[in-house]
């Protein structure tokens, strides 16, 4: 079983839902195989990251490696986190191509 949680950059728990939510409450199940994937919502720097607007984050690859970062060591190898882009850049050179 795969097992998601799914959060907008502008969650307030962003940097802790993985472990707190995923980890802790879902992957627990024993068809999870306490695995999962933490997929957020990226919608660009001028948006609030988890409740803050001066975050630093200025784009998806930035925000995914900061969300890793800060995670617990022991689940980075369990726990997938994959943020897709929908920032209005990232629409626009979609359409470009």
């Amino acid at each position: 079983m795969a097992l998601l949680v799914g959060k907008g950059q502008w969650h307030l728990e962003l940097f802790t839902a993985a472990s707190t939510q995923l980890s802790e409450r879902y992957s627990s199940h024993h068809d999870a195989e306490q695995q999962g994937i933490y997929l957020v919502f990226w919608f660009g720097p001028e948006i609030r990251v988890a409740g803050r607007v001066n975050h630093g984050v200025g784009s998806a690859d930035e925000l995914r490696a900061k969300i890793k970062g800060m995670m617990p060591k022991e689940l980075r190898g369990r726990i997938n986190v994959v943020v897709l882009d929908l920032s209005l850049a990232a629409r626009s050179c979609r359409q470009r191509n």
